[in-house]
């Protein structure tokens, strides 16, 4: 087994790196800084990744994966500028005299605070609409379904056993108890 990564392996890696970032919300600039790859290539593995994976059980395993990576880094983040609060805090009391500067780093650890969670819930609207999108997938099936099994029943009951169907029908979707009738 060769150490050396081969042209292929180089690229799986590099796209990789380039597809966890991309899920972090990261700007193809930005990316291409932390990569050091150039911004086209950068455009280039994103494309290619969006067409390769889009649909497929890897792609949903890894955006999972990516969500989660992205959860914890945002976790981490955050716990940092809380920490930075409450030093600020514990500094407040020994020098008062400093109030009004370090009120205003304070103030500016909050705020990046609500920052990274707005971020970090954009990201699980986005994972949520992917989720959602199954999620309708089922439903066009369900209905399939259910006009399948609505086409049985129209060719194969008589005009009496029709009406009791859909007296329980109505019941049902009324809210009301449905009561069986045995003759």
């Amino acid at each position: 087994m060769s150490l050396i990564p081969t042209g292929e392996e180089q690229h799986f890696e590099e796209m990789s790196q380039v597809v966890v970032l991309f899920a972090q919300n990261k700007k193809v600039p930005e990316i291409a800084r932390e990569t050091g790859l150039k911004q086209k290539d950068v455009r280039d593995y994103i494309k290619e990744w969006k067409e390769t994976a889009v649909g497929s059980d890897i792609l949903m395993e890894r955006y999972e994966e990516l969500i989660a990576s992205s959860d914890e880094h945002y976790s981490t983040l955050i716990e940092k500028f809380y920490e930075i609060v409450a030093e600020v805090d514990d500094t407040l009391e020994a020098d008062v005299k400093s109030r009004p500067a370090y009120l205003a780093q304070k103030n500016s650890a909050l705020r990046s605070i609500a920052d990274l969670e707005a971020k970090r819930l954009d990201i699980y609207d986005k994972a949520g609409l992917r989720i959602d999108a199954s999620v309708g997938d089922e439903l066009v099936d369900l209905q399939e379904y259910v006009e399948f099994l609505e086409s049985v029943i129209d060719e194969t009951i008589c005009d009496a056993d029709r009406i009791k169907i859909q007296q329980r029908i109505s019941e049902r979707q009324k809210g009301g108890a449905v009561i069986v009738i045995n003759e």
